[in-house]
């Protein structure tokens, strides 16, 4: 899982959705 996140940090830049970043919004997700 954390593979993934980096990969999708790697591949996408940072945007903010209501002031989470990519891998808080993916972690709050999956867990």
């Amino acid at each position: 899982m954390c593979r993934f996140v980096n990969f999708y940090n790697t591949v996408k830049p940072h945007r903010s959705l209501n002031g989470d970043t990519p891998f808080e919004v993916l972690q709050a997700y999956f867990s």
